[in-house]
């Protein structure tokens, strides 16, 4: 991208500020992962843990929260989903079913689940852990082998499970967050 993910701006505000929003809207608490850079303001006064030393990546961040608060089920969300809502939260948390060690939403293959904008409960991290031992840093490879429930995402939040990698996603993507703060 060019620059921190947590920086990215669109419709009159961070991306950041909208998923914090969100994820407020379903939860009693929320808690920023990470050592990325924070825009100044409130985000920068909530409470935050950093990554697990020598893991990289997404997954240093999930464990941290797993290790942080081993009995609590985790709703993992990326910085870099702008059309993220509270609606899709809603559904993604009721997916869950007590069996599961996971809800990892998939938006076209079931074999390709969304783990950044997730459902982890506490038994995740006693298989998080070993591979992240073992050296592997891709969750959605950890996740292949374990039991997941990966549903497919409706067609009404789509958008809001998709996030932007690239400076041309980025592009496109604040330019419709743009259209549609002015609405």
């Amino acid at each position: 991208m060019g620059f921190s993910k947590t920086l990215l701006r669109a419709g009159g505000g961070f991306v950041l500020e909208r998923i914090v929003a969100a994820a407020g809207e379903v939860s009693r608490e929320v808690v920023l992962v990470g050592e990325a850079p924070l825009p100044a303001g409130e985000l920068s006064a909530m409470r935050r843990i950093q990554d697990v030393p020598g893991v990289e990546g997404p997954l240093g961040g999930l464990l941290a929260a797993l290790r942080w608060r081993p009995r609590t089920r985790w709703l993992v969300i990326s910085c870099d989903a702008p059309f993220l809502s509270a609606d899709a939260l809603r559904w993604l948390l009721a997916q869950a079913k007590p069996a599961d060690i996971a809800v990892v939403p998939h938006l076209d293959a079931p074999e390709r689940p969304e783990p950044l904008i997730a459902l982890y409960t506490p038994r995740a991290r006693s298989l998080m852990e070993p591979a992240a031992r073992a050296g592997e840093r891709s969750i959605r490879q950890i996740l292949a082998g374990m039991k997941i429930h990966s549903p497919r995402v409706p067609e009404k939040f789509r958008k809001a499970f998709t996030n932007v990698n690239t400076p041309e996603e980025w592009r496109a993507a604040s330019r419709e967050v743009r259209s549609v703060s002015d609405e």
